[in-house]
């Protein structure tokens, strides 16, 4: 574990999950090597992270963590990001924040702090980032239906990209395209796809509104923001992001309340 000796250079915040977190791991992780590697460093974050610092709710925090090598170094030199958030602007001194996670959230105690470090203790072990083909079939996500259904998989350089963004609708946005998605032939649903996909690019949360976007399908993404929350615009359609942040291995994937089954208008 060469990145160890990177915990002697500058701060670092800790999350330290108990024996029992632990315990829970099957053998074939605990056996791995490599992923034993991947797990303990990305639970280590590349600066000091205080309570009072992070985002509220439904703001996140995007720390990075020392996971930046095997199949997680990111474009820009990026590491493997952990997001952060805390309930409210109170800090709660038995649980001052959560560690957001693609299916639960989980609750931090702490800090201690030991030298250089601020240790937190957890209860769970942080799942390392995944693909998307595992992550949407994970959650059960809304979009995994649609990937599946349209054998999505068959375009897999797309979300295998270095760098993607993927915006999912939730069910009841799908349920209410199921008509016409069902009159579009397979070119015309690759399409749609693409449209929900900025591929080169990860955009977290945190820099939504700070510039717009291209699909991978060639229409432009728009964002904006107000007191109910932000909003992502792609052809005719406007949508709230309810979820956002849901971290991968290559990118990051938001879900919106709403659904683009438009495809993108031909050049000519």
């Amino acid at each position: 574990m060469a990145f160890l000796a990177q915990l002697a250079v500058g701060n670092h915040t800790v999350f330290a999950p108990t024996n029992a977190a632990f315990a829970k791991l099957p053998a074939v992780q605990l056996a791995n090597r490599t992923l034993g590697a991947e797990i303990v460093a990305y639970h280590v974050l590349n600066n000091t992270y205080t309570p009072d610092g992070i985002a509220v709710a439904p703001a996140h925090t995007i720390a990075r963590s020392l996971l930046n090598f095997g199949g997680y170094a990111l474009p820009g030199n990026h590491s493997a990001p952990v997001v952060l958030t805390r309930t409210s602007n109170t800090t709660n001194t038995t649980s001052p924040f959560e560690i957001v996670q693609a299916t639960d959230n989980v609750t931090v105690t702490g800090p201690v702090n030991a030298a250089n470090l601020q240790v937190y203790i957890i209860h769970e072990v942080l799942a390392i980032p995944e693909s998307v083909e595992l992550t949407v079939n994970a959650i059960d996500m809304p979009l995994a239906g649609l990937l599946n259904a349209t054998t999505f998989y068959y375009r897999l350089d797309p979300i295998r990209a270095p760098a993607i963004t993927i915006f999912a609708p939730e069910p009841q946005a799908v349920m209410a395209a199921n008509n016409l998605i069902s009159t579009l032939n397979s070119t015309d649903i690759y399409r749609v796809l693409d449209n929900h996909i900025i591929n080169g690019s990860i955009v977290y949360s945190t820099d939504l509104t700070s510039r717009n976007y291209t699909s991978q399908g060639g229409e432009p993404f728009m964002f904006s923001s107000n007191a109910t929350g932000v909003f992502v615009t792609s052809g005719m359609t406007t949508a709230r992001i309810i979820q956002s942040d849901t971290v991968l291995q290559n990118g990051v994937v938001h879900v919106g309340r709403s659904y683009n089954p438009h495809p993108p208008m031909p050049d000519n």
